[in-house]
């Protein structure tokens, strides 16, 4: 790993003049910073050296950034630019005895901490390090490069001070009042020192205090009068703002989930005339907060979008992952195309670790940005190197070839061989979403191996408890796309939802997409079904157009009637018809038809109805299934039938019968029949097409057609015959 900064050369300040070169070094795998010094009795009292590992960090963790210099490390201190750090932040000593920890929650009090002494001393092989922990986790960390070096362009990276030089006055202001701020504890006297000042913070303090305030705490500060003076203050000293700082404020905006107009406003005004002072990330920063906020300054999004492509050859791997997670729910197509495509990835691809690769391939797959050759690149590159990969990376891997239906046979065989591997050895321990996110990308493009289903299958039964409801349903669903049926686990989960009460925390998707996977599978264990039909009804107000008709189809698969769940969804499903797709229509009256609903005549005609008013959307299957979905339900609809029948014969159609699949004539001409509705043209066009096709019928489709016009005593003796002889082999003895 190549130094990331030597510290030789700091500023006198902080005693550092004839020391031999110290390196603070990253290890990106292991989340580690290791701090490395030639004579490590002098560590202690090299406070500044724990600041540069402290503030690196913090700068990474709450702001996503790196520094540029030394010197920006030296003024950041001096200028009191101490970021708490994150919950869950630790620093770390390796000492002779063991591992002291001492937890701090700013920069300058840990580096207070290390001067006062409170540290054991360091041994030969001492190491320095700090992790930051995440629901238990250790995290990963940028892995930095060396800045030094004089090959390295300049002027590219974010930093955190003042564009706009502070004067004397100023720096010392925002220094006091830090210290005051920190010093206040929880929110209210925070918020008290914070509105006995604000109308006197200039444009760098009023964004910084408010990026502090939303860091500190969160979405709870934010319905408090004194944060929206705060806000108005920024928005009013905006034009004298640099960059960063218009940044720094559009993210604690985005923090607290508030929309402040008058802000938002004046950052969009301001931010064109600095961008300048922006690196890419305070770029996307800015881009995301206004997504998140719904703020749509098109002037200022156009120039933003300008500037990320102009500069997009000065991101390096790690800003280029950044950047490409950032902008992720902005879909600035363009931009992540760019950024994250074949092209940057192929001139960059050595600089490019595996985690930077697959956080820029999933950023691009996330938005439907399907680049073959970016899909080439991450398939050779995971494929060559997928026992030294980390689960998370090969999984965002893996999990994004699934978005763009993009499959490696050569790829997958050793993603589910390493798969099955690391299910085995208890030394590589899984996370349950990696297992269910690959499963789930196996089933979308029909990747099938019964070994590793049926490990991935066991590790879910040893304990339920460690999946969310989510990754439960991805598990299953994939299982269910590959049409692997394994009892034992699906009699199991069941038990789980309904004995363990876990079917209470489904929301509406999970509910249906696990009645789904179970009609695929042709699982119909009755309690789980009425379990998940009982928890959708309280829902079915929130329940998308879709939602309704593969749940009422899913039952239907499994001819399994839930009364009060059809009896809802009379209720409300025609407020939201106008949402539907001709499909959604058509699934929902052919499940309906599968369960022989019989409750509301009225309401099945409404939906078919509706469909009829659609037609000019419809497919043949949206037509032939609700025709067979009345059939099944015996509700005769004359006027439906006599519109599809105009339709799909007029000669000016855009579906016109020779459109239709031979199953899609037979199934609507049979169902014509059976409600005794005949049409003419219809049945002449029938008889047409089969003539022309008869070869493609199977004989049950063929055998349909016949027995429809000879009820309605349509057709001649050659018709029938040469139909008859496609049928005749298939005659049984």
């Amino acid at each position: 790993m190549a130094p990331w900064i030597s510290v030789a050369a700091l500023s006198r300040r902080h005693r550092v003049n004839n020391l031999p070169d110290i390196l603070v070094l990253v290890d990106a795998a292991g989340g580690t910073s290791k701090l490395t010094v030639d004579t490590l009795q002098e560590a202690l009292q090299m406070d500044v050296l724990v600041g540069v590992v402290l503030f690196f960090h913090c700068h990474v963790l709450s702001q996503g950034g790196r520094l540029y210099s030394t010197s920006d490390i030296c003024r950041q201190l001096e200028e009191g630019d101490s970021p708490p750090l994150d919950e869950g932040s630790q620093l770390s000593v390796d000492a002779a005895g063991g591992t002291s920890k001492l937890t701090v929650d700013t920069l300058q009090e840990a580096c207070d901490s290390f001067w006062e002494g409170d540290s054991p001393p360091l041994d030969e092989g001492s190491q320095l390090s700090m992790y930051r922990h995440v629901g238990g986790k250790q995290t990963f960390y940028p892995e930095p490069r060396d800045r030094d070096d004089p090959e390295e362009p300049r002027g590219r990276l974010r930093s955190t001070k003042a564009a706009i030089p502070l004067s004397e006055d100023e720096r010392l202001r925002l220094h006091a009042f830090i210290e005051r701020f920190d010093n206040a504890g929880s929110l209210e006297p925070t918020l008290r020192v914070v509105a006995s000042e604000v109308d006197s913070f200039f444009a760098f303090q009023a964004c910084k205090v408010l990026q502090r305030l939303a860091k500190r705490f969160g979405a709870a500060a934010a319905g408090d009068r004194r944060v929206a003076q705060l806000a108005s203050r920024c928005a009013a000293t905006m034009p004298g703002a640099d960059g960063v700082s218009v940044s720094r404020g559009l993210w604690a905006l985005k923090r607290l989930g508030l929309r402040h107009d008058e802000m938002l406003q004046a950052a969009a005004l301001r931010l064109p005339e600095v961008l300048g002072d922006c690196g890419p990330i305070s770029l996307a920063t800015a881009w995301h907060a206004f997504e998140v906020l719904q703020f749509e300054p098109a002037e200022c999004l156009a120039k933003l979008t300008e500037q990320v492509l102009q500069r997009t050859s000065e991101c390096d791997a790690p800003e280029a992952s950044d950047l490409g997670h950032e902008l992720l729910d902005s879909h600035p197509k363009r931009v992540l195309f760019k950024l994250c495509g074949a092209m940057h990835v192929r001139s960059n691809e050595g600089k490019f670790s595996a985690r930077h690769l697959a956080v820029c391939f999933h950023a691009a797959a996330k938005v439907g940005l399907r680049d073959e050759a970016l899909c080439e690149i991450v398939a050779r590159r995971f494929s060559h190197h997928i026992e030294d990969t980390d689960a998370l990376a090969l999984t965002s891997a893996v999990y994004a070839c699934g978005l763009v239906a993009y499959f490696d046979e050569l790829f997958f065989q050793k993603v589910s061989d390493w798969l099955l591997r690391a299910l085995e050895l208890s030394r590589r321990r899984l996370e349950p979403q990696q297992v269910s996110n690959m499963v789930y990308t196996f089933g979308k493009l029909g990747f099938k191996k019964e070994e590793v289903l049926l490990r991935c299958a066991e590790f879910a039964m040893s304990d339920f408890w460690r999946f969310k409801t989510q990754e439960l349903d991805n598990l299953t669903y994939g299982m269910a796309l590959l049409k692997y049926r394994h009892d034992p686990y699906l009699n199991a989960l069941a038990g789980h939802l309904v004995e363990g009460g876990r079917v209470l925390q489904l929301d509406a998707q999970s509910l249906v997409s696990m009645a789904y996977s179970s009609g695929l599978l042709g699982f119909a264990n009755p309690v789980m079904l009425r379990a998940l039909g009982d928890q959708a009804i309280p829902k079915l107000q929130r329940f998308k157009a879709e939602e309704f008709s593969i749940m009422v189809y899913s039952l239907g698969l499994l001819n399994f009637r839930h009364h009060d769940l059809l009896s809802a969804m009379v209720q409300e499903v025609p407020a939201a018809l106008p949402r539907f797709t001709t499909q959604n229509m058509s699934n929902l009256l052919h499940g309906l038809g599968l369960v022989t609903f019989d409750r509301d005549d009225d309401f099945v005609r409404g939906v078919a109805d509706h469909l009829a008013s659609r037609l000019g959307e419809a497919t043949g299957q949206d037509i032939a299934n609700p025709v067979t979905a009345l059939m099944r339900m015996c509700i005769p609809h004359d006027r439906f039938f006599r519109t599809v029948a105009s339709f799909i014969t007029n000669p000016s159609s855009p579906l016109p019968l020779r459109d239709f699949t031979p199953q899609e004539i037979a199934n609507t001409i049979y169902g014509f029949d059976a409600l005794q509705v005949f049409d003419h043209i219809l049945f002449e066009q029938v008889k047409t097409e089969t003539l022309k096709r008869v070869e493609d019928f199977i004989p049950q489709e063929a055998a349909n057609v016949l027995w429809a016009c000879a009820k309605q005593g349509f057709g001649n003796v050659e018709f029938f015959e040469e139909v008859l002889v496609r049928c005749a082999p298939f005659a049984e003895a």
